[in-house]
């Protein structure tokens, strides 16, 4: 498959952003115009705004979650979402916890648009600890309006008591796509690359008459190439892609 992970690239930005972490936050508080509050979602990145177009469909029961039309204000939801005058989404903040009662700041991240890029760095809350460190960074590129690749690399930072910082090896996952002339999805590779260990997956979408995308096809390449197996997408994740 080959997929490039841009693991040297997403290293360049990840050190370029760990120390901006004030100023993200200031350009944020300047912009923002407009905030949005999601529930669930939580095993996936972002939440509803999710960057990849299909890799929900793809896991079993799990969802985006959902946007709260008429949030209550004693509410603390899982996730609340920063948008500027354009619409553009800036900030993301992440709540943990099980009740809205034990819920707290878990991580915020910063969207940054350059050109047809989108840098995203997001900076964990270790409140043991008294510190905010850098946990990732996701890379989105953009052509006509559609996202045609997304990489999100994990890669953990704790500051010791001598000012080093240590870190956990990056894991990285990618997606790269291709669009049909109508715009609709038609082909994606998923990977992950933990070291020297890559897992990768291609995929083939199928849609209705009304570009419901309600079936793909996949091939699993692990050294060696699966046979590839048809899926239906769930009811409940039924929709135009």
């Amino acid at each position: 498959m080959g997929l490039d992970y841009m693991e040297k690239e997403l290293l360049r930005l990840y050190a370029e952003c760990e120390p901006c972490y004030d100023k993200f936050l200031e350009d944020v508080q300047r912009a923002v115009c407009s905030i949005e509050y999601g529930r669930g979602g939580e095993l996936f990145h972002r939440g509803y705004y999710l960057p990849s177009p299909f890799f929900d469909l793809v896991v079993g029961n799990a969802n985006r979650g959902r946007l709260v039309k008429r949030p209550r204000k004693d509410a603390v939801y899982d996730y609340i979402y920063y948008k500027d005058q354009a619409g553009n989404l800036i900030m993301v903040d992440k709540y943990s916890g099980n009740t809205d009662a034990d819920k707290e700041l878990y991580y915020r991240e910063f969207i940054i648009k350059s050109g047809s890029r989108e840098i995203a760095p997001c900076f964990e809350f270790y409140k043991f600890l008294g510190q905010i460190n850098i946990v990732s960074l996701s890379l989105c590129e953009y052509s006509d309006g559609k996202i045609i690749l997304y990489r999100n690399m994990l890669r953990p930072s704790t500051k010791k008591e001598d000012g080093t910082v240590s870190y956990i090896p990056p894991s990285i996952h990618a997606e790269d796509y291709k669009y049909h002339s109508s715009g609709l999805i038609d082909q994606a590779v998923c990977g992950e690359k933990l070291d020297k260990l890559l897992r990768e997956t291609s995929y083939k979408f199928f849609h209705n008459e009304s570009g419901i995308l309600y079936e793909y096809e996949t091939v699993d390449h692990y050294g060696v190439s699966t046979e590839p197996r048809i899926y239906q997408v769930q009811k409940s994740k039924l929709r135009v892609v």
